[in-house]
């Protein structure tokens, strides 16, 4: 019965130097520095949105043409097809707008 005490004692006094010793010790100022993201990792809400809607779009033309059955050429079409065009347009135009500026 001695060890178990002994057992349960131990881990008592871990716990308190744990969570009880650092608030004893007192509060010390934490200084943070805080990297902004770069502008061009920023990800706007327009951005989001489509990535959001390009990825349920393909979602759901899986679910619908169920390409492992052998509807391939239709889920590409219609599935895939749409957001590969809307994304090479959205990147095109990116190209175009930098070499404006």
């Amino acid at each position: 019965m001695g060890s178990g005490f002994n057992e349960i004692a131990v881990v008592a006094l871990i716990a308190f130097a744990i969570f009880f010793l650092p608030r004893l010790k007192g509060k010390r100022q934490e200084v943070r520095f805080i990297k902004s993201a770069p502008k061009s990792l920023v990800v706007s809400g327009r951005l989001r949105l489509a990535i959001f809607v390009s990825i349920l779009w393909t979602a759901g033309a899986a679910l619908f043409f169920q390409p492992w059955n052998e509807n391939l050429f239709p889920f590409l079409y219609i599935g895939i097809g749409p957001v590969f065009l809307g994304w090479g347009l959205i990147w095109v135009l990116a190209g175009y707008r930098k070499y404006r500026r």
